[in-house]
């Protein structure tokens, strides 16, 4: 499977997940975990008895699941729930005695639909971690869009199909190659998180870097872009690895790309390595619609904190020191 294909699938994934809520999404959850576990058994609720408070579970390894997909997210009702379910969990699927590997994991499944919460649900995260530590399990968290995401596309690929249907033929297709870019971008400028030197602090590497590279007329671009990094950082904790790593790559390849090219001679202070980022740069940032040119310059200065994040990680133009 190309990277342009998992990326496929997972606009796929999380155009279904966004119209799914409650036991829509139990089952959804249920259908990826099945495929992904052979162990795991989904609970199916039994008259008045109910599910005793286990929406599914693999009882061998002792890990078990309750899912939470409400039409609208209040955490005092998730953490009211969460403890709830914990304790009629424990009160049925606890007994060793008909389960001899008890509870050993137990993750509170949340249809966030990627909101981005830095740090999470601080007294849900709270509430999870007083429950393992009273309880002695050995893992109690958070099971959020992108963790069903990364079990997703780890998958083989007729399985993926199998949720989520077959991609699109990419020939039939008439988007842009770095729809994951411009969906980073669109949610930095979305943002309402104020620039704060607090947020982000630029590496001494950093400075030395642009240096070595010969950035010198572009390198300020650089420097200011990258005190909105964290930002984007909120964005990639709140989505699946495969994100990071395909935006990571698609923009490595454009990198390596424009070593390629034969740029004019530069002009004023440029030199060829400005012209590469500028090239890069180019690529990366959408192009508005002609009645929205106004637009153009937020999207390039959008563009250009995914490379000071990239660019900083060592993913596009040379370290001094191998990172």
């Amino acid at each position: 499977m190309t990277p342009q294909q998992k990326a496929q699938y997972r606009m796929l994934f999380q155009n279904r997940l966004s119209k799914l809520a409650g036991m829509a999404f139990q089952n959804f959850f249920s259908e990826i975990m099945g495929y992904a576990n052979p162990n795991f058994q989904p609970v199916k609720p039994q008259g008045n008895i109910g599910d005793r408070k286990n929406d599914g579970h693999d009882p061998q390894a002792g890990q078990y699941y309750q899912v939470y997909s409400p039409e609208v997210f209040d955490e005092s009702s998730a953490i009211k729930k969460l403890d709830e379910d914990f304790a009629g969990l424990m009160a049925y699927w606890g007994d060793k005695t008909l389960y001899p590997n008890g509870v050993q994991e137990f993750w509170f499944v949340l249809n966030d639909h990627y909101r981005v919460t830095p740090g999470g649900y601080p007294t849900t995260i709270a509430t999870l971690e007083k429950l393992k530590q009273a309880h002695g399990l050995t893992a109690c968290g958070l099971f959020l869009a992108k963790h069903l995401e990364d079990v997703l596309l780890g998958l083989p690929e007729d399985q993926i199909i199998a949720v989520v249907g077959y991609a699109p033929n990419p020939a039939d297709l008439k988007v842009l190659k770095l729809d994951l870019v411009h969906e980073i971008v669109t949610h930095i400028i979305e943002s309402t998180t104020p620039q704060s030197l607090n947020q982000s602090l630029v590496d001494p590497d950093f400075e030395e870097k642009i240096t070595f590279n010969q950035l010198v007329a572009t390198g300020v671009w650089l420097r200011n872009a990258n005190y909105r990094c964290g930002t984007l950082e909120e964005y990639f904790k709140a989505n699946s690895n495969f994100t990071r790593q395909e935006v990571r790559n698609r923009l490595k390849g454009i990198y390596e790309a424009s070593a390629t090219i034969d740029f004019p001679g530069s002009g004023g202070d440029a030199t060829l390595a400005d012209q590469r980022l500028f090239y890069i740069l180019k690529e990366v940032t959408p192009t508005p619609p002609k009645q929205d040119r106004r637009f153009e310059k937020e999207l390039q200065d959008a563009a250009l904190v995914i490379l000071a994040y990239f660019f900083e990680s060592c993913d596009v133009f040379e370290e001094p020191v191998a990172c």
